[in-house]
């Protein structure tokens, strides 16, 4: 995170804004979780805000870049997307909002959104 904010542009206007001990106590809380996945990664929900409590979880790298075509999305009603992306533009939302309506076990436009397999 810090690394991201500082050395690459498109992150100039970011900042981490949790202290060390506030994001050691998150790792604690979620290492059952980051140990299940093959490559986890900390992503900012809501890409507008900055790395900060509330705004951050762990994910799957895939998940986090977007460019996994494996990664498919069911959209109740409209079926199972081949990838995230696609699941988006059918939708019209960000990877964001998708990413938050799977993880709340929630909906996406009134529409229960979940990781197909």
């Amino acid at each position: 995170m810090l690394f991201r904010c500082g050395s690459e542009k498109s992150y100039s206007s970011r900042s981490v804004a949790i202290s060390q001990t506030d994001f050691i106590d998150m790792v604690k809380k979620e290492w059952p979780k980051i140990l299940s996945m093959k490559q986890p990664s900390v992503d900012r929900i809501d890409n507008n805000k900055n790395y900060e409590i509330g705004n951050i979880a762990f994910v799957e790298h895939t998940v986090n870049s977007g460019k996994d075509k494996a990664i498919k999305v069911r959209v109740d009603g409209l079926g199972v997307f081949q990838s995230m992306a696609k699941a988006c533009e059918a939708l019209g939302v960000t990877k964001n909002s998708i990413f938050l309506a799977i993880k709340r076990q929630g909906k996406c436009k009134g529409r229960l959104v979940t990781y197909a397999s």
